[in-house]
């Protein structure tokens, strides 16, 4: 377990996406808007992996449905 409440594996998935946005920031841009949109695709991403932490530490208030 991470000091961030991730696994290992879960770990990974949030460094590549923290590796994704550094190197999509570097691209030239060509639309006024793709930075916003996909700051928001990897914030999305960022609270599923969250919600994983949650229900983990509150499975009782947040239940894991297979």
């Amino acid at each position: 377990m991470r000091n961030d409440g991730l696994t290992k594996q879960e770990g990974i998935v949030m460094d590549h996406l923290i590796d994704a946005w550094n190197e999509f920031i570097s691209l030239e841009r060509q639309h006024p808007y793709e930075i916003d949109d996909f700051c928001d695709g990897i914030h999305k991403c960022q609270s599923v992996l969250t919600m994983r932490v949650s229900r983990r530490d509150y499975p009782k208030g947040y239940p894991i449905k297979k």
